[in-house]
């Protein structure tokens, strides 16, 4: 993967963040994925797409059987830690995802415990818009998974993940399907035709 910058040196939010998306995307080519993932942060444009590119590489568009979706503070954790326990339905793994739901924030030794028992299997990915690092689950996530933190990179830069012939020959993402950001901000950050997102030759 090529990063190329704009204006001046990469701040280390941006290269923090370019090392967490590269074992994301690294975790995708090989087909070996942590249980768990956190996402956390106010970059939310940044986290959808690596929730989309998880969740593409993980379950089909229509599978419904391995594929649960659970989304504010009502989210039944009993519900979730069941369905993490069970294996896939004629499928290599079973996607979770809890999007603000508060549990990667703060949770009981109960929920923490079942989560313990999760089948190797599924891949349970949480999405707060911030967490606390002296908390058990973090503590958690942290140890036995892949946590990633996406903050506003406070300067205007460009990250072009761009594939050429030579550094990626297997490359199989649509340029229509272009990653790379122009801006700082999840409100006015843009999409360019000519950026694609490259899983190849990390």
């Amino acid at each position: 993967m090529k990063i190329f910058k704009k204006k001046g040196i990469l701040s280390k939010a941006i290269e923090r963040d370019a090392k967490n998306m590269k074992k994301i995307l690294e975790d995708i080519k090989t087909n070996t994925y942590e249980r768990f993932y956190l996402f956390y942060g106010e970059e939310k444009y940044m986290i959808s797409q690596m929730k989309n590119q998880l969740k593409k590489a993980l379950v089909s568009e229509d599978d419904t059987m391995n594929y649960s979706y659970f989304e504010g503070k009502r989210a039944d954790a009993i519900e979730i830690i069941e369905l993490a326990k069970t294996l896939p339905f004629f499928s290599d793994h079973r996607l979770l995802i809890l999007d603000e739901t508060g549990l990667g924030k703060k949770s009981d030794d109960t929920f923490i415990e079942g989560l313990k028992e999760a089948s190797d299997t599924s891949v349970v990915l949480f999405i707060e818009d911030s967490v606390d690092k002296r908390s058990k689950i973090y503590k958690f996530l942290s140890k036995e998974g892949h946590a990633v933190c996406f903050e506003s990179a406070g300067q205007q830069y460009s990250w072009n993940f761009i594939r050429t012939p030579e550094n990626c020959p297997d490359y199989h993402f649509d340029k229509g399907r272009a990653w790379a950001g122009s801006v700082r901000t999840e409100e006015n950050r843009k999409i360019r035709s000519d950026d694609v997102l490259c899983p190849c030759k990390l």
